[in-house]
């Protein structure tokens, strides 16, 4: 039986803590104030208008000045009250779980409430974070009550020991102790979400308003434009509310933050602190790349069936040396005011300080905490994705695909002597079959010109980035919109300079593709080369070799409306953040329909085309149900386009790379297998 461990020492309550507790405070009960005094001054001085303004309303268009000035004050009223039709929704993206069935989690987190005297949780639950939370049970009826929920998520149990727990668990309920300023928080948070919606939200009111402001009759386009302004002006002015209140929260939530560091340090120990630093950057870069691997499974829609498995599996494949330095390089580091969490460094600063050995020592896997661990991962891994239909595959074969396609990596690399991504593909169709007896001088030669290929491939790819950046600015300008001339390290211009530089950019990018094809001729005859041998190898490798060769000759045929939709995509990612705060802006609108018809249109080009190829790797279906294996939501509208082409896109190079990379791995077996007195003759 495990006994409970003695309380540890105080920990005090610091006088910023307080002094930022008592600002929170303050600013959530201003806010609503601020808010309900501007709505009754713009509110009163609509009434004065209807009361006194119609004195003026002496001639049919004194009466239009007047009722539109007086639509547009209630207009604006509407708008400032419509979100609280609209209550928030409440997605859980957790899994409470019964602790009756996890004596030993329960039996660790009744050791740490016991040591700290800190509330004990009224709910645990899971989910995939890399991270634990607390919170209260119920956003509303939890501010009248003492229940919290303690949330732990999946990957972190996954990568750590039960010491490490121990300290994540005693910071969580450190916070469960800061039970009034939980409770300020939460209503502060009420009152963010309804100033950010109030501040920078859109919907179909918005879209009616700026829609009357042009082909409407005279008296509604007068409506419209007068409250399109009101709108904009007492948007301005919660803006500084909203701002005012993120500050107040942020400074509060970082003394949170650090008086919870003080429960956890004391509880587990300061060793363990320093630890779990490298543990949270190491896991958020393991992490990282679980989501890298499970990207490019999904799309063929397969999927982890252990997404905290495969996080694991990443973050065993670091050395202790790779996770330090992750750590050293990592480290969080607060911006403007608004993070908050404070800085790592202050954290790792304030720790050193303590000097506590900490009052549990906890041994084993934390993930032995869980009975049923890998089921539970499994049945949480299922609600991450939230996608039908869906392959589950193991995280051991997913890991072993991504060290083949590393493998292959290196296979095309050396070959081709760069990794052609992006504007750069060898367009193998334009190569005529080599004849047998030149074998060993198109191999001679195919070496000879990969070192000087990775010279033009830098210079294409910037000729490319050049190209789409002076599009990007051009769109802006033609938009009336500004430009940050300093950040693109560009002399600021006006339309015609910039439609000219576009232009000169995108001839200067065809003269480099075109040339970079002339210098890459003898890697594509290498190729070919072998390609024509491929005889030479075991039937099935000779299969997959013209399978392979075919598909991505065939592939070629997309590469012209890939390249135009992938700029249309960059115009559209640029001007798509400011599109809420233009609907009212009739040159921007013109700019975004007409980048968005093009995109359309380039687009259903590439769509003929790929509903005409087979899968390169499989031999059978159609790319375009791979590529785009949902359509298009009628009311996505740029943000839909962005998100299904965009992903059509990256799963497109991602399938080529990997094609390519075969293709090297089969035409060097097709060499490996040449003549010994082949071998004698000099490459």
């Amino acid at each position: 039986m495990v006994s409970i461990p003695s309380m540890i020492r105080p920990v005090p309550v610091s006088r910023s803590y307080r002094a930022s507790v008592a600002a929170a405070t303050l600013a959530m009960i201003a806010a609503p104030f601020v808010y309900a005094a501007f709505v009754a001054v713009v509110a009163c001085l609509v009434g004065l208008w209807a009361v006194y303004g119609v004195i003026l309303a002496t001639n049919f268009f004194t009466i239009a000045i007047y009722v539109a000035v007086f639509g547009a004050g209630l207009t604006v009223l509407f708008f400032l009250g419509k979100v609280f039709f609209s209550p928030p929704k409440m997605d859980a993206g957790f899994t409470p779980i019964d602790l009756a069935a996890h004596p030993e989690l329960a039996g660790l987190i009744h050791r740490v409430c016991e040591a700290t005297g800190a509330p004990h949780a009224a709910e645990v639950a899971v989910d995939m974070s890399l991270n634990g939370a607390a919170s209260l049970i119920h956003p509303i009826w939890g501010l009248f009550n003492n229940r919290y929920r303690l949330t732990l998520g999946l990957p972190l149990v996954a990568i750590s020991d039960q010491q490490h727990m121990a300290h994540v668990i005693a910071h969580e309920v450190g916070h469960f102790s800061q039970g009034g300023a939980m409770r300020v928080r939460q209503l502060i948070h009420w009152s963010q979400y309804y100033l950010h919606q109030l501040v920078d939200g859109r919907d179909r009111w918005d879209v009616l308003l700026a829609s009357q402001s042009a082909g409407s009759p005279t008296i509604l386009r007068m409506i419209a434009s007068v409250a399109g302004v009101g709108v904009r002006l007492s948007r301005h002015v919660l803006r500084l509310l909203l701002r005012g209140t993120l500050l107040v929260n942020a400074r509060m939530s970082r003394e949170m933050e650090f008086h919870a560091d003080l429960f956890a340090i004391r509880v587990a120990g300061t060793a363990a602190f320093f630890g779990s630093v490298e543990t949270f950057a190491a896991g958020a870069a393991a992490m990282q790349k679980a989501m890298q691997i499970a990207h490019r499974g999904a799309a063929e829609g397969r999927y982890p069936e252990d997404f905290a498995a495969l996080t694991a599996a990443c973050y065993a494949m670091l050395t202790p040396e790779e996770r330090r330095e992750i750590a050293r390089q990592g480290r969080y580091t607060i911006g403007l005011g608004y993070d908050s969490h404070p800085d790592d460094t202050d954290r790792l600063e304030r720790a050193g300080l303590e000097h506590d050995e900490g009052v549990l020592d906890e041994h084993g896997p934390a993930s032995a905490l869980f009975p049923a661990f890998q089921a539970l991962c499994r049945a949480q891994s299922l609600r991450f994705y939230e996608v039908e239909p869906k392959e589950l595959v193991p995280a051991t074969v997913l890991l072993a695909e991504d060290e083949h396609r590393d493998s292959q990596d290196a296979g095309r690399i050396g070959f081709f002597g760069a990794v052609y991504d992006g504007p750069v593909w060898l367009r193998i169709g334009e190569t005529d079959p080599v004849n047998d007896a030149a074998w060993p001088g198109v191999i001679a030669a195919g070496d000879e010109c990969r070192s000087a290929t990775l010279g033009f491939f830098q210079t294409i790819v910037a000729a490319y980035s050049k190209w789409v950046t002076s599009t990007v600015v051009l769109r802006r300008l033609e938009a009336r919109m500004p430009v940050d001339w300093m950040r693109l390290e560009l002399e600021p211009c006006d339309i015609e300079t910039a439609r000219s530089r576009m232009y000169r950019l995108d001839r200067e990018h065809a003269a480099a593709s075109a040339t970079f094809h002339q210098v890459a001729a003898p890697l594509r005859r290498r190729l070919t080369a072998a390609w024509t041998r491929r005889t030479l190898l075991a039937p099935e490798r000779e299969t997959l070799f013209a399978q392979l060769y075919e598909g991505i000759r065939a592939m070629e045929a997309a590469d012209e409306p890939t390249t135009k939709l992938a700029v249309d995509l960059a115009v559209l990612t640029d001007l798509g953040s400011a599109i809420n705060e233009n609907l009212q802006n009739p040159e921007f609108m013109q700019i975004i329909q007409s980048e968005f018809e093009a995109a359309m249109r380039h687009a259903q080009q590439l769509e003929e085309v790929l509903r005409n190829l087979v899968h390169p790797l499989t031999g059978t279906g159609d790319l375009l149900a791979v590529a785009r294996p949902r359509p298009m939501d009628p009311d996505g509208g740029v943000y839909g386009y962005l998100t299904v082409y965009g992903g059509a896109l990256s799963w497109m190079r991602d399938l080529r790379l990997r094609v390519m990379g075969q293709l090297a791995e089969l035409a060097l077996e097709v060499e490996a297998t040449r003549a010994p007195a082949e071998e004698s003759l000099p490459r």
